[in-house]
């Protein structure tokens, strides 16, 4: 399958969108971003670790994940799973208000003066049966166009496309 990710800006939208062909049947790749337990093992970049994963996978129920940095910064992300459709889809909506300010600032600087608007992204997985492969493909959508612009810039992908590395572990790949 190889480690190849498709990453992309949708013009004139503030979201992205990523698409990622696992080596992995449709039901083990859909596990492996609904157990928590499985999740912590492949979830975010190299240089970081999950110290806590919780999630309760259904519509409404909530999720919390906490990561650390080698650095030591660390990272939680809560939120709550929207319009689950079982093997094929889910959304979820994300807050980072607990990130470090150091991240925070990234996203919501003093001088731009838009500290009011949370720093909420919403993410719609979707999974897509190839035989012996999923197709994976991530949608993020920004309230704003200059946070979108930002993650770009930031090559936020790299994150996920770690993550997939670890997964592709896990799967056998």
């Amino acid at each position: 399958m190889g480690d190849e990710i498709e990453f992309f800006a949708v013009d004139g939208e503030p979201r992205t969108v990523l698409h990622r062909l696992f080596a992995g049947p449709l039901d083990e790749v859909f596990r492996a971003w609904t157990d928590a337990t499985i999740l912590q093992a492949w979830y975010g970049p190299f240089d970081f670790e999950v110290r806590e994963c919780e999630m309760d996978f259904r519509e409404g129920g909530q999720f919390r994940i906490v990561m650390a940095h080698e650095n030591g910064l660390v990272f939680v992300t809560t939120g709550n799973f929207d319009d689950i459709v079982a093997r094929e889809r889910f959304t979820m909506v994300t807050y980072l208000d607990e990130h470090p300010d150091e991240f925070i600032e990234i996203f919501r600087p003093r001088e731009a003066n838009i500290e009011h608007v949370p720093l909420i992204w919403n993410l719609e997985a979707g999974f897509e049966d190839r035989g012996d492969a999923t197709l994976v493909t991530l949608t993020t959508t920004y309230p704003l166009m200059a946070d979108r612009d930002q993650f770009v810039s930031m090559h936020g992908e790299r994150g996920w496309a770690e993550g997939f590395v670890k997964l592709d572990r896990l799967l056998g790949a």
